[in-house]
């Protein structure tokens, strides 16, 4: 299998691009933050089991701290993952649209990615997908609910019956952006110990910077990885960063409500568009196709909008940012339609 390079995203102007909350952490985050930098420890390693995120992060999402690993940023646990659980020529199955640091890794490690087909404007079959897994006989499962960059999300419910379907299998679910979407699949970890979980602090907490990420799975899979895992992967500096933001957790949730809310007002000003197809999502990001993508890519560009590009398809994905941003992109897509 050949190789895999990441591409990173532009950053400079507005940046709706790499799914990143508009807003900086909370002011209560901050000013903990400023209060306490010149008390921590820097000149010491931090504590390599991170009891006290995991905690914290295990009460937060009703689990134990034996069910949670902590990581550089979700990417990193999902290197871990996949690193040790995918050797040479092994197969792992994915959607044909999905997040690309799953063909970085597999490439890395030597594996083979099978792509399952799936496409916004066609409903997703449950039972064919699991056809196809009984057909391929993956060696691991894996992909992002809600989907990157669909914005397909599978319920609790279809996630169960995979599960049941393939006890054998590790299959593991991305939940990068879960927190906007209705439900989780994190109540399932305690009966089946076959489901793996990633999560991350990036997108939600509005703390991409910090790159802090968890692994949740049955306590025998955590103890097993976190063996194998890079001894301290998370700074010191990160690590009180995400006990703050956890502690006030209160002041997050009415900054998640204010990004759906506005998801959901720019899906229903996309049903008046005529050459672009706005599609429906379940995270902080919508999937768009338009027969006039190159003109909209040209006016966003003149404006300073990044948003995420795939080469060679006529759809792009822009992220949901501040009440301001999407007004700028409103006018992008209106102006086009004015176009002859």
């Amino acid at each position: 299998m050949g190789s895999y390079s990441y591409q990173s995203h532009a950053q400079k102007g507005i940046l709706l691009n790499a799914n990143e909350s508009p807003y900086k952490p909370a002011p209560a985050i901050l000013k903990e933050i400023q209060e306490n930098i010149t008390t921590l420890d820097l000149n010491r390693y931090p504590d390599n089991t991170y009891w006290k995120l995991r905690e914290e992060y295990s009460k937060l999402q009703g689990l134990r701290p034996e069910q949670v690993l902590v990581g550089n940023g979700s990417d990193q646990m999902l290197g871990l993952f996949i690193g040790n659980l995918l050797g040479e020529k092994k197969i792992a199955l994915s959607f044909s649209k999905d997040f690309s640091m799953y063909d970085y890794y597999i490439s890395l490690y030597g594996g083979e990615l099978v792509k399952y087909p799936i496409d916004p404007e066609v409903p997703f079959d449950l039972q064919d997908w699991i056809q196809t897994i009984e057909t391929i006989d993956p060696d691991l499962i894996l992909f992002s609910n809600p989907n990157n960059p669909t914005g397909l999300f599978l319920e609790k419910e279809s996630i169960q019956k995979i599960l049941e379907a393939f006890p054998e299998r590790k299959i593991l679910v991305d939940e990068a952006y879960v927190e906007f979407a209705p439900e989780s699949a994190l109540s399932l970890i305690d009966r089946y110990p076959n489901l793996y979980v990633t999560r991350t602090l990036s997108k939600a907490f509005g703390l991409a910077g910090i790159r802090l990420g968890f692994l949740l799975s049955d306590p025998k899979n955590i103890e097993w990885l976190q063996q194998r895992n890079v001894p301290y992967s998370v700074n010191r500096l990160s690590e009180f960063v995400a006990l703050s933001a956890l502690k006030h957790v209160d002041q997050i949730e009415p900054i998640l409500k204010e990004i759906i809310d506005r998801r959901d007002c720019f899906l229903e000003f996309g049903k008046q568009l005529q050459k672009t197809t706005l599609y429906p999502s379940q995270a902080n990001f919508i999937l768009f196709r338009s027969k006039q993508l190159q003109a909209i890519l040209r006016k966003m560009n003149e404006k300073g909008i990044q948003i995420r590009v795939f080469p060679n398809e006529d759809y792009a994905r822009i992220t949901i940012g501040s009440e301001q941003e999407m007004e700028l992109a409103k006018e992008v897509f209106l102006e086009v339609e004015r176009e002859i």
